[in-house]
């Protein structure tokens, strides 16, 4: 937990928790960092909607509260990933995403994302606080799940770096966070949308966020990287608060 923590967020954990020993095992602990943040994601859009503030500003502060608890860990790896694709083979590719600097494919990366969460959780707000909290709560859990999903299925894309750094997680570490961030994602959704959307949301995330990184990183990048699994948890998310955007709450 604490190595995940460290990992995910920006919230201080001493050195003797964080030890290369405890990768990959603290990849089961993710969904449960990711539970966390949408917690305290949640409670901002919740307070923002409280006080007033209409809910599309409302939206972006809780999207915010997400993004400063990260240290905009994931939107940067999206930028990154998006900038590279731009390159002419994997070597160049490979490069760009050491690049510290963001290109015109980096900053209209972000400005979707941002722009389609915000417009997913704006129309949950208007449904109400419990609608839009329980989306924030199992998106973030959801695309902490998707990224150990990734990591096991793909090899690190080079000797170095985040991807390698965290190992290959084996299919008992990808079991036991599937298994938490299925009953966590569950638990948020189930009461706020019904069992049955839930889990379509769950099937939905997942496959749509898998499949299509899987194959984007093994044509561009011949594998994972930390940028590519950043990316992963951004699109994952955007595609959780999509989906149950889409329909009618209960």
């Amino acid at each position: 937990m604490a190595a995940a923590t460290a990992l995910l967020t920006i919230l201080p954990t001493p050195a003797r928790w964080q030890a290369a020993a405890a990768w990959p095992r603290a990849l089961r602990a993710l969904p449960v960092i990711g539970l966390g943040i949408g917690l305290a994601s949640g409670a901002a859009a919740w307070l923002a909607a409280a006080a007033g503030i209409p809910a599309p500003a409302a939206a972006l502060l809780g999207l915010l509260a997400g993004v400063i608890l990260t240290g905009g860990l994931h939107e940067d790896g999206l930028a990154d990933v998006a900038d590279a694709l731009g390159g002419r083979n994997r070597e160049q590719r490979l490069e760009i995403l050491r690049d510290v600097h963001a290109g015109a494919f980096a900053i209209l990366a972000l400005l979707f994302a941002v722009g389609l969460q915000a417009s997913a959780l704006t129309a949950l707000l208007e449904r109400g606080a419990p609608a839009a909290g329980a989306a924030l709560l199992g998106a973030h859990v959801l695309s902490r799940g998707s990224m150990v999903a990734l990591a096991h299925r793909l090899p690190p894309a080079r000797e170095d770096g985040m991807g390698h750094g965290v190992a290959r997680p084996g299919i008992g570490i990808v079991g036991q966070a599937g298994m938490v961030m299925l009953i966590a994602s569950l638990a948020a959704l189930a009461p706020a949308f019904g069992f049955a959307c839930a889990f379509a949301t769950v099937f939905i995330t997942i496959a749509m966020a898998l499949g299509g990184m899987e194959w984007l990183a093994r044509k561009y990048f011949g594998g994972q990287t930390g940028d590519v699994l950043g990316a992963t948890e951004v699109i994952a998310r955007t595609i959780t608060l999509l989906t149950l955007a889409s329909v009618d709450s209960i």
